[in-house]
């Protein structure tokens, strides 16, 4: 038939991890057979970790957003404002 669409199948991959805050067992379902990164949040504890290559991580403080109190730098010429 003219214009007619096939319906696109992808595997759903489940991937069994234990959360690294609480150590509650998860089964993460993909269509991608390796996580390579991606934030995910535990149902349980509800804290968030980083799964990377398949492997459950506690996130870095590096990763984390800075702080209100950390002001950003400020330009010395503002544009848009003419003197």
């Amino acid at each position: 038939m003219p214009g007619a669409r096939r319906t696109i199948k992808f595997p759903l991959t489940e991937i069994p991890v234990e959360c690294p805050h609480c150590e509650a067992r998860l089964i993460i379902a993909t269509v991608m057979d390796k996580i390579i990164f991606g934030r995910r949040t535990c149902p349980t504890c509800r804290k968030q970790f980083i799964m990377d290559n398949n492997v459950p991580r506690i996130p870095d403080d590096s990763l984390k957003k800075p702080n209100t109190s950390v002001k950003p730098a400020k330009n010395a010429r503002k544009s848009g404002k003419v003197r």
